[in-house]
């Protein structure tokens, strides 16, 4: 499901990095990858993956059990604990890829 905040949608600058941390992370198997504003979102089996994301940048939130990867330009304002349908409501959500885990 696609929706775009207008806001973020003028302030999302692809320079930040964006397709550099995706092209490293798109075919990583069993994740799906979401962004919502101008934040990356990682959630799907990510325990495999977790010293890959940890390189580029990610930061496990535990009380959203996801991975999220914020701009070099991004400074947070608030204090204020938001879920993740908060976040994919005010900010709008777009699903990148979202893989089947494979099993061996």
């Amino acid at each position: 499901m696609e929706r775009r905040s207008p806001i973020y949608e003028e302030s999302f600058n692809p320079d930040d990095g964006y397709r550099e941390i995706i092209d490293q992370i798109i075919n990583l198997a069993g994740i799906t990858i979401e962004l919502c504003g101008t934040w990356l979102w990682i959630t799907g089996v990510t325990k495999q993956h977790r010293e890959i994301l940890k390189e580029l940048g990610f930061i496990f939130a535990f009380k959203k059990c996801a991975w999220y990867w914020e701009p070099r330009t991004y400074r947070k304002k608030s204090k204020k604990q938001m879920s993740m349908d908060w976040i994919r409501n005010a900010y709008g959500s777009d699903i990148l890829n979202q893989r089947e885990a494979i099993t061996v």
